[in-house]
């Protein structure tokens, strides 16, 4: 007997035991059936009964003809009879599974018709699958053939039914039926996004949504609640779906005024080295969607990344999703975003980096204020190496060109092929006013001169006859970068521009203020008009308190310059001007969410005229305005410019 059952441990995986704890039971065999089942006897925890069954070749279970076992009792109960029920759980769920062939089924309809014809039987696993195949069965689109009221009471009495099941699920259920919800709720928030409603995403989002922003936080509250419950069963997939599926929502729920979430990553602390690449990034993923933040998560998610040998198994979007919540949670890890950094490097190309995942990279190194030198130039490498760039999103241009100007890290070929692009656009690409501001703004803070690029975008703003949907930090930005690279495009600031700066006049911060003088002076230079008698004194006085002040102002300046702005969703605000370049849009894709950031000023660190390494970085606007608050002549080269200000600085 012993040697058989050192036989049968070595065929099977087993659960560790004490020895003498196994409890065999052996039936009459045959070929293709189980020749033996083990228990393991324990008395402290009932869940770690399990049955385990040592097979030959192509076996399958058929259920026991002849029983031999040892008395123990589990508990309360006889070793028996928990087996029994045990096996009898079992052999019914494959019955009611082979009753529910959802396989079957060609759209929603159908399913729940099935759901609704066995409601009373359905087995926990039938409920989690159903609910996967209404999620998939739904990006199908396909006619319905009842009417939306019938839907309606069927999608009411299954949620009825999920929700009084929930006491019978294990984790694995439990984070399936979350997830397949929450999946449900983003495709019919999508769909009244894109304007494209069919009858299912009315008749669902009656009952999985409270508003058209907030889910139905019945069903998500039980559910959070019974994931409370089942924590700590729960493994590293588990933990990250079930994160995942309420960072979709965007709802974080509190059980007992705890924050599930909380409770989420302190277990997933106890057990991060078990999670996968995957499981790691959309953890941090979806913290950072919920804008929750938990240091040690992070710190421990960083560590483990850290300590691996090298990111091998981490694919493209693993690395973008990861370094994008931490720069969008505000979190440094200076070893983690190294180790990213060097393993991207070391790859042999980034051909299977998609656009987004390179601008999302980018963007969160320029955000968490790391220099990344190999980095940069290997993507923008990638990027000139492209043929064509048409698969790159508005979104994702203007985060890339922002990215190289916020790390002051020059890449020629990349801003002319990027220029290039925008330039030649035929109006299919769709820019917000916050990419416009954020591309010129990039091009003049790196003193990249394309007139080409500036003279669409120019010419595109001229054509709108309102400009209210830009802020004012886009006009200040606009106006600052056409005058810093001294592109003259004077049909961009016409009437309609003047009009947008009286109706903001009261917006402008200091910074702005001052930018605006900058292109007003410019302006006159080109015989153009410039700001409006209703707001030019005050520009003209923050110009002057800028320049006369320490370098205390610019400080609490570039405080404001890392400004992120959450974009919405695409078409969120339909009502938005077009422009030539392209529709104004919004845009966000789940677990590949670009945020985009926004800069408020131009960044220009305080100037010493006492030293010609800090005039060089000033540029030539910048210099003639100091030469005319000095007096002196402003005609010239920039090297002119310079010259004379330092002849100058003995008498300053």
């Amino acid at each position: 007997m012993l040697l058989a059952t050192r036989q049968l441990r070595h065929k099977c995986s087993l659960i560790s035991a004490p020895r003498g704890s196994w409890n065999m039971m052996q039936r009459r065999t045959s070929l293709d059936a189980p020749q033996m089942l083990i228990l393991p006897y324990s008395s402290r925890d009932s869940s770690s009964c399990g049955l385990l069954t040592a097979r030959s070749n192509n076996a399958v279970t058929n259920g026991w003809q002849q029983l031999h076992f040892r008395s123990a009792r589990f508990g309360r109960l006889p070793l028996l009879q928990r087996w029994r029920s045990t096996t009898s759980y079992q052999s019914n769920s494959k019955k009611q599974t082979d009753r529910l062939p959802l396989d079957n089924c060609r759209n929603v309809d159908e399913v729940l018709q099935l759901v609704a014809k066995h409601i009373h039987s359905l087995h926990p696993n039938q409920t989690a699958a159903a609910w996967t195949f209404i999620s998939k069965l739904m990006m199908k689109d396909l006619r319905c053939q009842q009417n939306r009221f019938e839907l309606e009471q069927q999608m009411r009495s299954f949620l009825q039914h999920t929700t009084h099941s929930l006491i019978r699920c294990n984790p694995r259920q439990l984070s399936t039926i979350t997830l397949t919800i929450a999946k449900i709720v983003g495709n019919i928030r999508e769909a009244h996004q894109r304007r494209r409603v069919n009858i299912y995403h009315q008749a669902f989002g009656k009952v999985l949504q409270e508003s058209s922003s907030n889910p139905n936080q019945g069903i998500f509250h039980a559910l959070a609640k019974a994931t409370d419950a089942n924590l700590p069963r729960f493994d590293a997939r588990c933990l990250s779906n079930t994160a995942y599926a309420y960072a979709l929502l965007g709802y974080d729920p509190k059980i007992d005024e705890r924050s599930l979430m909380g409770g989420i990553a302190e277990k997933s602390i106890e057990c991060i080295h078990q999670f996968e690449p995957q499981h790691l990034a959309n953890t941090v993923w979806s913290y950072a969607k919920l804008n929750v933040d938990n240091s040690r998560l992070f710190q421990s998610v960083g560590d483990n990344i850290v300590a691996m040998d090298d990111l091998r198994s981490f694919n493209p979007q693993n690395l973008a999703n990861i370094v994008w919540a931490y720069a969008k949670n505000n979190t440094t890890h200076a070893g983690l975003f190294q180790k990213v950094g060097d393993g991207i490097v070391a790859m042999v190309d980034l051909s299977s980096f998609a656009p987004q995942n390179l601008a999302n990279i980018v963007w969160a190194y320029a955000t968490n204020k790391t220099r990344h030198h190999g980095l940069f130039q290997k993507v923008g490498d990638s990027i000139v190496a492209i043929n064509d760039l048409s698969s790159f999103k508005p979104q994702e241009l203007a985060n890339i060109v922002w990215a190289y100007a916020t790390n002051n890290l020059q890449h020629p070929n990349l801003f002319r092929k990027v220029g290039d692009v925008i330039a030649s656009s035929d109006g299919s690409k769709v820019f917000t006013t916050q990419n416009l501001a954020n591309i010129v703004w990039a091009y003049a803070k790196l003193d990249v001169k394309h007139p080409g690029l500036f003279k669409k975008i120019g010419k595109s703003i001229g054509a709108l006859d309102d400009l209210s949907s830009f802020e004012p930090q886009h006009l200040a930005n606009i106006a600052w970068s056409f005058a810093v690279t001294d592109i003259d495009v004077p049909v961009a600031f016409n009437d309609a521009f003047t009009r947008a700066l009286v109706q903001n006049k009261n917006e402008f911060i200091t910074m702005h203020l001052t930018q605006l003088y900058r292109w007003h002076v410019w302006q006159i230079e080109k015989s153009n008009t410039g700001l409006p008698e209703s707001i030019r004194e005050r520009c003209e006085q923050a110009f002057k308190t800028s320049r006369s002040s320490s370098s205390a102002p610019h400080d609490e300046c570039s405080s404001i310059l890392h400004e992120t702005i959450n974009v919405p969703k695409e078409n969120h605000l339909p009502e938005c001007n077009e422009i030539l370049v392209g529709n104004i849009s919004y845009e966000d894709d789940g677990l590949k969410a670009s945020t985009a950031p926004i800069e408020n000023t131009d960044s220009q660190p305080s100037i010493n005229p006492s030293k010609a390494t800090d005039l060089e970085l000033m540029t030539v606007p910048e210099l003639k305005d100091l030469l005319r608050t000095k007096g002196l002549k402003v005609g010239g080269r920039k090297e002119e410019l310079i010259a004379r200000l330092l002849e100058e600085v003995p008498r300053l």
